[in-house]
């Protein structure tokens, strides 16, 4: 019937010669159980579409006068497979501020140039995914924050999809070595994807941030995966040690802050204070001297908060100048001196001392 023939009809940009009863093409609008049918003639011209009737043969002929790549302003559109648009458009292209929603429910809200994605933008992928920052022909370029479902965080430079040398990793797991991402963005509208791989930790060289799961923090320099050359690692409970790496270990000069409020400023080597070594305790003394695998080893002065002070040679962590010859000049010896503000007379008093593993064996006022 002519309402069949009226509900079947599709506009499309192509030269079009349509024959119809010649009322359906010419005359008023008119109403059929509360439908409203507009002639084709109308709606053509509507349309912006070029229009020739033919009235012997009653022949609208509808052709492609109206070029939608002059088109420009505010569009809302449907594609095939189910991907909508609603923004603007320009050239046939999507052009400024849209929303691009796709089958699988997953969204891209923000800026579009010449029908791709670029600049400013959020996409909110199917599975709980965000990502928020800067596009560029349909893919991350430039600063942005990738946010898992499960509340891992990614902030990095990416390019092309992928975080490009530098990238802050907030794992929220057990095993963060294992963890860490890189990402491919699949960019066809058909197939626009988010996929996370197993990042190759040991592959990787550059700057990177590393938030790990219990709360640690690494941000520095890193070959082949590992704190190589100059870093900050922060442990959860605010212990900070800012300086050299050599391939994972603690090694160089370094300043280390501990959260009691004691701070060492000195050499390491594989993790713990070697050479020379400054150490401010949270007492207020003071040890300015050698250091051997984390404990003081070899001549050193220890200031202690009042401004008294001893100098001589330290073994195990403790005072001990026992293979100093035993004369009665004391030569050699290890040196304490009371700070004159705490002597009786105001006169600054030294003692020669022998020490044996910490204990004081003798001891002579030398002034």
């Amino acid at each position: 019937s002519g309402d069949a023939e009226v509900e079947k009809m599709e506009a499309n940009r192509s030269q079009t010669s349509i024959s119809y009863n010649k009322s359906w093409i010419t005359e008023k609008v008119v109403a059929i159980d509360g439908i409203a049918y507009v002639p084709l003639l109308q709606i053509a011209s509507l349309l912006g579409f070029d229009t020739s009737y033919d009235e012997p043969t009653d022949t609208l002929e509808i052709s492609s006068g109206w070029n939608p790549e002059n088109f420009r302003g505010s569009a809302q559109l449907v594609f095939g497979n189910g991907t909508t648009y609603k923004g603007g458009y320009e050239n046939w292209k999507f052009d400024g501020e849209g929303t691009l929603t796709f089958p699988d429910g997953s969204t891209y809200e923000g800026h579009f140039t010449g029908g791709v994605m670029s600049g400013e933008g959020k996409y909110s992928a199917a599975n709980g995914d965000v990502y928020e920052g800067l596009f560029g022909d349909d893919t991350y370029c430039g600063y942005g924050e990738y946010t898992y479902a499960n509340g891992d965080i990614v902030e990095a430079e990416f390019n092309g999809g992928t975080f490009d040398g530098y990238a802050c990793v907030d794992v929220n797991g057990t095993d963060e070595k294992d963890q860490l991402k890189a990402y491919k963005w699949e960019s066809p509208f058909e197939t626009l994807d988010i996929q996370s791989k197993a990042f190759d930790r040991s592959l990787f060289n550059g700057s990177m941030d590393i938030v790990y799961a219990n709360g640690d923090t690494y941000e520095g320099s890193v070959t082949n995966g590992m704190e190589n050359g100059n870093g900050e690692f922060t442990a959860f409970d605010g212990t900070k040690y800012d300086g050299n790496f050599m391939m994972g270990k603690r090694t160089g000069y370094a300043v280390m802050t501990y959260s009691d409020g004691s701070m060492y400023k000195g050499y390491f080597k594989d993790g713990s204070y070697n050479g020379y070594g400054k150490l401010y305790c949270q007492n207020g003394d003071v040890y300015d001297g050698a250091w051997k695998n984390g404990e003081r080893e070899g001549y050193g002065k220890y200031t202690e908060a009042n401004g008294n002070y001893f100098y001589g040679i330290w073994q195990n962590d403790l005072k001990h100048t026992k293979y100093e010859e035993d004369d009665e000049d004391y030569e050699g010896y290890g040196t304490y001196v009371v700070n004159k503000k705490n002597t009786s007379d105001g006169e600054t008093d030294k003692y020669k001392q022998k020490w044996n593993e910490g204990k004081l064996i003798r001891e002579r006022k030398d002034n």
